[in-house]
């Protein structure tokens, strides 16, 4: 058994701060965008995690145009 959480063998969920550090960001941000993020995954009500594969992907693919 895996704790009721729902999760492939390779899916590694983040928390929010870790995927904020990940992503550079406040997590208050990712707690604004989440319905709109597609790499959200809600555990419950008031439970988010992040999929790290999906996230990693995504980072990819959005890239700022201008850099620090």
């Amino acid at each position: 058994l895996n704790g009721g959480i729902a999760k492939t063998d390779s899916e590694n969920l983040l928390t929010p701060d870790e995927a904020a550090a990940l992503m550079n960001v406040n997590p208050r941000w990712l707690y604004r965008h989440a319905a709109k993020l597609p790499f959200t995954r809600r555990i419950n009500r008031k439970n988010l995690r992040f999929s790290e594969a999906s996230l990693r992907r995504w980072l990819a693919t959005k890239r700022p145009v201008t850099t620090r």
